[in-house]
């Protein structure tokens, strides 16, 4: 009895390792796992993570861990969505309300980013930082994106720093400030959270 136990208890733990490898691991071109392995699952397996999710295992239960970079390349996209269309009122309400609160001229920031960006998105690369903390239980993760947009008209960097997490000031949780330029003009007007760490969005000097 206690043998067929053990033999049971090895071949939970051969297919959770399996089923971790492949959920972390995946690849387009290198995956497989055998039939007598998949024979073998008797647990839920509906929420194993995709590639570009991160994963850990806590006894036989999957825990899917935040995928910042595909959550940032969705805030890019919807502000990119909102210059193209013009849509002032929708990349204003991408900002937190501590941001807005805390901005200057936040009007004239958003008329200066929608004359300023031109063209049709062409092509989107780029990715995010993240910063993270835990102070007495509350938490905040705050991403710095930096993203380069190439449009039918230029070439442009799109950066962002946004609050997606604060659990002891959900008004910070949000759109913090954003600043476009052209790719061109990076050398000079760009120094990754510098002088463009200020709420709401960020202009050249002659401009603001």
């Amino acid at each position: 009895m206690k043998r067929e136990k053990a033999k049971s208890i090895l071949a939970v733990c051969v297919l959770s390792a399996l089923v971790f490898l492949s959920a972390c691991y995946e690849t387009e071109d290198d995956l497989s796992i055998t039939d007598s392995a998949t024979s073998l699952m008797t647990t839920e397996t509906s929420a194993i993570p995709t590639s570009n999710q991160s994963c850990s295992v806590i006894g036989e239960e999957f825990v899917l861990l935040r995928d910042d970079e595909a959550i940032a390349d969705e805030y890019c996209e919807e502000i990119i969505d909102a210059l193209e269309n013009q849509d002032t009122d929708k990349l204003k309400s991408m900002f937190s309300t501590s941001a807005l609160a805390e901005a200057e001229n936040i009007d004239d920031g958003l008329a200066y980013v929608m004359d300023f960006f031109q063209g049709e998105t062409t092509l989107i690369d780029g990715g995010c930082s993240t910063s993270e903390s835990v102070d007495h239980g509350e938490k905040t993760i705050e991403l710095n994106a930096l993203y380069s947009v190439t449009t039918d008209k230029d070439e442009y960097l799109i950066f962002f720093i946004y609050d997606d997490v604060d659990t002891e000031n959900p008004d910070n949780v949000g759109l913090y400030m954003l600043q476009i330029m052209k790719a061109s003009e990076k050398e000079e007007q760009f120094d990754w959270v510098g002088k463009q760490y200020i709420a709401g969005i960020w202009q050249p000097d002659e401009t603001a």
